[in-house]
């Protein structure tokens, strides 16, 4: 903690992005237990999400249809998820989320599970689009869940309470 102090002068006390960030915990204390649910839960649902559509994927299914089905509901269930988040959001109120927490934790997931969703109701019609519909919506996923991590570990490191031996 020290280092970053010392480093924060040298660049003349200008904010950077972890500390537009540091908020994000303390919207996990009991004064508001919605900043957990919008901030570090979805990165663990986001994860698993893509962990579910890599063994759909990766099943040896005899047809499309248990694949589709598959995808359908990793898709649908994550736009609901992704629209309660949204919501959540919108409601916090001890944190106003800046643009990009609006991008990383609300409109991109979002785009992401509704691309997963078309993917697999495209599944029968036109396979190979479908199939890269799927991968691209699980790369962004994958993306948006380390985004989402490195946020959360940035502020961990970066706004911990003094202790005497720092």
């Amino acid at each position: 903690m020290v280092e970053l102090r010392r480093h924060r002068r040298l660049r003349g006390g200008r904010a950077d992005r972890a500390d537009v960030h540091r908020h994000h915990a303390r919207l996990a204390s009991a004064d508001d237990a919605r900043g957990g649910s919008t901030f570090t839960t979805p990165t663990v649902v986001h994860f698993g999400a893509v962990l579910l559509a890599s063994a759909i994927l990766t099943a040896p299914w005899h047809t499309l249809r248990p694949a589709a089905i598959g995808f359908a509901l990793v898709g649908a269930a994550g736009t609901v998820f992704a629209l309660q988040v949204l919501l959540r959001t919108r409601s916090l109120t001890r944190y106003e989320p800046d643009a990009e927490d609006w991008i990383w934790y609300a409109i991109l997931p979002l785009c992401a599970y509704l691309v997963l969703l078309l993917g697999a109701l495209l599944l029968f019609a036109i396979p190979a689009t479908a199939l890269f519909l799927i991968a691209g919506a699980a790369l962004l996923l994958i993306f948006i869940g380390i985004h989402n991590a490195w946020d959360v570990v940035t502020y961990v490191g970066l706004d911990r309470p003094e202790t005497p031996d720092d």
